[in-house]
């Protein structure tokens, strides 16, 4: 027989029980959207998939993609023009379809096409925050042929000559103005960070 004090405990381990496997039904495993009600987000992850995105087809059943580096600790490569090409080919390789993920399309997910999604405007517009790059028109890797299909795959972040985010131009003739201060900035707080 079990005192009181021991019906207690197990009443409020049981309580506890059924609050965390409830949790973890719906915030882990989705079973409500796998169960058709509501709505869940579909993510890559790069770097532990080996680079190969399952879902690749989804972008073609209106799913909004984007693709971004935030720093070497998520990627790689700081190259967002790389990463580009690697993002576009790896699609093609995965589906075992040259024309999978064309050019432009790559585009789209690397530009304007997550901008509502990340809450900006696809275009620029008079009055709106311009983030946008220039680039340099005379690079080999943008020699002849068509321009978006080199800057998918021959670019990398070398073709680009200046940088302006919310419009303030941060890179311009291909030098950020205090680079050097930034870094040490950077070093210093990933010092702190045990990260170095």
């Amino acid at each position: 027989m079990l005192d009181r004090l021991a019906r207690i405990q197990l009443a409020i381990f049981a309580f506890v029980t059924v609050v965390c496997v409830g949790a973890i039904a719906i915030f882990y495993l989705h079973v409500p959207a796998r169960l058709g009600f509501g709505a869940y987000d579909i993510t890559a992850d790069f770097i532990s998939g080996g680079g190969l995105y399952k879902n690749a087809n989804v972008t073609y059943r209106g799913v909004t993609v984007g693709l971004g580096t935030d720093g070497a600790s998520s990627n790689n490569s700081l190259d967002v023009g790389q990463d580009l090409k690697t993002f576009s080919l790896v699609q093609k390789h995965a589906a075992h379809d040259t024309t999978a993920v064309p050019a432009e399309e790559a585009w789209k997910v690397a530009t304007g096409g997550a901008a509502p999604f990340l809450g900006g405007v696809p275009t620029l517009t008079v009055g709106a925050a311009a983030d946008f790059v220039l680039v340099r028109l005379d690079a080999p890797e943008l020699g002849p042929g068509h321009l978006l299909a080199n800057l998918v795959y021959a670019a990398s972040g070398s073709v680009v000559d200046a940088t302006v985010v919310d419009g303030i131009v941060l890179m311009r003739d291909g030098v950020i103005d205090g680079a050097s201060e930034i870094r040490a900035k950077a070093r210093e707080r990933a010092g702190r960070l045990g990260v170095l």
